[in-house]
């Protein structure tokens, strides 16, 4: 098993230096026998605790999924295995969608996919953050610009 290192991060519990692995090379695929098919896979996870914040604990917090396959879909167990593995990372939520959306475009390169994340603090703020990703030189690739331009119409579907 691989891991990915970043030894500038902090653990929330000491403020001490902590070393984090994410460990991507767990992540597993299912071929996908509807690769000539467009369709989009939605993946929710709720309360997900796996992203402590460097500012202040969230409540509720959730990360969701959204993708069009290309030869590979997504096998849930490794990614919550994966995901699971961001305990111990603490950052900005913006930061970690975008690493994870990094690790799972690497491992399964769909033709298009976005994440975003959602959580309520104790001050009743809302933090939305969004990334996506379109397969350069396709026709996702500007779906994704699109997409992102309007990006406030598209979470609330």
């Amino acid at each position: 098993m691989t891991y990915t290192k970043d030894e500038n991060l902090y653990s929330i519990q000491n403020q001490s230096r902590l070393t984090f692995y994410r460990r991507q090379s767990i992540l597993k695929s299912i071929n996908n026998q509807n690769s000539d098919t467009n369709y989009f896979v939605k993946i929710t996870y709720p309360n997900f605790f796996g992203i402590p914040s460097v500012t202040e604990p969230s409540k509720f917090p959730s990360i969701f999924i959204n993708y069009v396959p290309d030869k590979k879909l997504i096998e849930k167990e490794s990614l919550k295995q994966y995901l699971l593995s961001y305990q111990s990372y603490v950052n900005v939520h913006q930061n970690c969608i975008d690493i994870i959306l990094k690790d799972l475009v690497n491992t399964y390169n769909p033709k298009y996919m976005e994440i975003s994340f959602s959580s309520f603090h104790h001050k009743r703020l809302c933090v939305n953050p969004y990334v996506n990703y379109g397969k350069p030189e396709t026709r996702w690739e500007q779906f994704a610009e699109l997409r992102l331009t309007h990006f406030e119409s598209f979470l609330s579907n």
